[in-house]
């Protein structure tokens, strides 16, 4: 009965976290913005929407490599003089630059092997990917119901009283929803 009143409330909850905070499929950050790809390993850049001249694609997003540039991603950016892409990448979709008029240099440069690594506690990173995000509360709420994924304990317990329970994925959830909480 417990088991069955747990999964009732996770399944609640990953509803209530989707339609508040939108998919958890395509992430913004800085100035580029992300897909994840269909099989869930690696990210591709879509967009670029900031006015540098020297623009450096990431080789790491939210702890998962960038293998691809997708169609159109920079395209009409007349701003951009020089792009350097990391040697992860395997694939620059259709018109990805067209029309960058001011575009005299494609460069590569060597990407890490790894994620960077997070070496300082950051409530709310439950996977430890060094921000606080959607996929944090799914892990924590998979972890919750059982389910066999690893976590960063320390960084689970949002509220800060010595367990990692129910209490911390609602805390977790209501800060990504931008309500008045702190994370611990």
């Amino acid at each position: 009965m417990r088991t069955n009143n747990l999964m009732l409330r996770v399944a609640l909850l990953v509803c209530i976290m989707l339609l508040l905070l939108g998919s958890a499929l395509a992430a913004e950050t800085d100035d580029f913005t992300f897909s994840l790809n269909g099989d869930g390993t690696a990210y591709a850049v879509t967009g670029y929407t900031g006015s540098a001249s020297s623009v450096t694609v990431p080789d790491w997003y939210e702890g998962l490599p960038v293998t691809a540039i997708g169609d159109g991603a920079f395209q009409g950016n007349t701003a951009i003089t020089s792009v350097s892409l990391p040697s992860s990448i395997t694939r620059i979709g259709a018109s990805a630059f067209k029309g960058c008029t001011s575009l005299k240099t494609v460069s590569s440069y060597t990407a890490a092997s790894e994620p960077p690594v997070v070496d300082t506690r950051v409530p709310g990173d439950v996977n430890d990917d060094g921000s606080v995000n959607m996929r944090d509360a799914l892990a924590l709420l998979k972890k919750l119901a059982d389910w066999d994924v690893t976590i960063n304990e320390s960084n689970s317990d949002v509220n800060a009283d010595g367990t990692v329970n129910m209490r911390d994925a609602l805390t977790l959830l209501k800060f990504l929803a931008d309500w008045d909480v702190v994370l611990k």
